[in-house]
């Protein structure tokens, strides 16, 4: 897999990252429901906010991101996202 990361153009196109997006990509299960709430919310999902606070603001997201680890975990599938409290 590439270290490239390309603008998502909605949740549709967080399905190619799943490991096998026909098993993975149903309404009602994690992936698929994350991708529409993070998608929807334009930013922060209301959940996510609330943890942080209303001045919370989302800098970079990396849904589905393979992170490389030791031998006891050669590789783990991350949803990542980074954020910044304004003052």
């Amino acid at each position: 897999m590439a270290h490239i990361y390309v603008p998502s153009v909605g949740a549709e196109s967080w399905r190619s990252l799943l490991a096998d997006p026909e098993k993975h990509w149903k309404t009602g299960f994690s992936a698929k429901t994350l991708a529409h709430a993070w998608e929807i919310s334009g930013g922060l999902p209301p959940e996510i906010s609330r943890l942080f606070g209303a001045n919370a603001e989302l800098l970079l997201a990396l849904p589905e991101h393979w992170a490389y680890k030791t031998n006891d975990c050669p590789s783990c599938i991350i949803s990542c996202f980074t954020a910044r409290h304004l003052p």
